[in-house]
């Protein structure tokens, strides 16, 4: 676990305007609203535990809303980075919510130990991001909507989705199950119900051969009660010029 010793981290351009914690049972969470702005911003999201201060933390789960994009650290997965893009992005501030980890931990934190710095900054051009579209894993929808920006016509997607509340050494694969999207096809095998759908593992490529912006969205079955991590998950691109 990564840590600063010593620094207390300050939130840099983030007004806190609503922040509320709760427990239900082996249920813990935290919710936050912002007031700046995510567009050509990047945020961290750190915890305060006494004069330490934890970047790569464990959660169950965790969103943010206001149209922010994921930027997945490779070599600290339990990093929490995000930010945003003008055009795409809101400008009037963003949601946070936590579902904090208890299992392993045996800790509830609260909205107090949380700290979010964001800094100027503008996504690196060639890269594709995961849009935060899942708002809560407790919901009951039967499909699950994707959204990832940055992508260009005529090139392949790589994509990997892993399931919401693992480890670092417990990854779960998400298969999609009943895969759709007008903007592109998979390498995945037909469903057979639809000559549109189809049902593809967690690791699957996408072609985009029917591209009309620079965010492709595609939706997926939910077939148990198990929801994908996006901030685990991982996608590329290939043949972007």
């Amino acid at each position: 676990m990564e840590k600063v010793e010593g620094a207390i981290i300050q939130v840099a351009n983030t007004n806190v305007l609503e922040a509320r914690d709760w427990q239900n049972g082996d249920e813990c969470g935290t919710y936050m609203r912002f007031e700046d702005s995510l567009i050509n911003k990047t945020c961290t999201i750190s915890v305060q535990q006494g004069l330490e201060t934890e970047i790569n933390f464990l959660t169950d789960a965790i969103f943010v809303g206001g149209g922010a994009l994921i930027k997945r650290n490779m070599k600290y997965p339990n990093k929490k980075m995000f930010f945003g893009v003008e055009g795409l992005s809101n400008q009037e501030g963003f949601d946070l919510v936590i579902f904090w980890e208890m299992k392993i931990s045996q800790t509830c934190r609260n909205s107090a130990s949380v700290l979010v710095n964001c800094e100027e900054d503008k996504p690196e051009e060639g890269k594709v991001y995961w849009m935060e579209t899942i708002n809560d894993h407790r919901g009951d929808s039967s499909r699950i909507n994707f959204q990832v920006y940055g992508v260009k016509p005529e090139t392949f997607l790589q994509i990997e989705l892993t399931q919401s509340r693992t480890t670092e050494k417990d990854q779960i694969i998400w298969p999609c199950i009943g895969f759709y999207s007008h903007q592109g096809t998979p390498d995945c095998t037909p469903n057979g119900s639809n000559p549109n759908v189809y049902d593809c593992n967690a690791f699957f490529g996408v072609y985009l051969d029917n591209l009309y912006s620079d965010v492709f969205h595609f939706s997926c079955d939910r077939v148990d009660e198990s929801f994908p991590n996006l901030w685990r998950s991982r996608v590329s691109a290939i043949g972007i010029n």
